[in-house]
């Protein structure tokens, strides 16, 4: 099965469901099943965003009103869902629509109702949206060394982890 190396948070976006379009600088004509892998390394810009942004404690509750674990508590160094990557965009054409999330509204919840799918990604021209649909979260992240651009993982290491 063909994966991808995403830092996280980025790739906990997706296991949970709240993002559905990766951004690359680059396009694939790769469709089908596409394992995620959150990369091992922590970077710093990336988490100083995520304490800037009321809305992204949003991204991380849960239907049932609880917050997912985030920082160190993410996994690092696995893989955490398989998707079906359907599409590939170019961003200026993505950019003609905003596609929203609502959030599950839960008590306890941050005030923040919403968060567009254009919150989560770099959607400057020239890059691209790859169009994610049927999420599958692993129950548990399976250990895995990520590389870099589109890589190939055993299909019965990801499928046995699936829920």
């Amino acid at each position: 099965m063909k994966a991808i190396s995403l830092w996280q948070p980025w790739a906990s976006c997706i296991a949970f469901g709240a993002k559905r379009i990766e951004t690359r600088s680059w396009k694939t004509s790769y469709r089908g099943p596409l394992a995620i892998h959150a990369g091992k390394r922590k970077v710093k810009s990336e988490w100083e965003l995520i304490e800037s942004l009321d809305f992204f404690q949003a991204v991380f509750w849960d239907p049932t009103g609880q917050c997912y674990p985030i920082g160190d508590n993410l996994p690092f160094g696995a893989l955490v869902a398989v998707v079906d990557l359907v599409d590939c965009i170019p961003t200026t054409v993505l950019k003609k629509e905003r596609r929203t999330v609502e959030l599950r509204r839960q008590p306890g919840a941050p005030k923040m109702a919403f968060w567009s799918d254009f919150d989560l990604g770099d959607y400057r021209d020239g890059r691209y949206g790859w169009i994610f649909e049927n999420l599958r979260p692993l129950e548990e992240p399976i250990p895995y060394r990520g590389e870099q651009g589109l890589f190939e993982v055993p299909d019965e290491l990801v499928l046995g982890g699936l829920s």
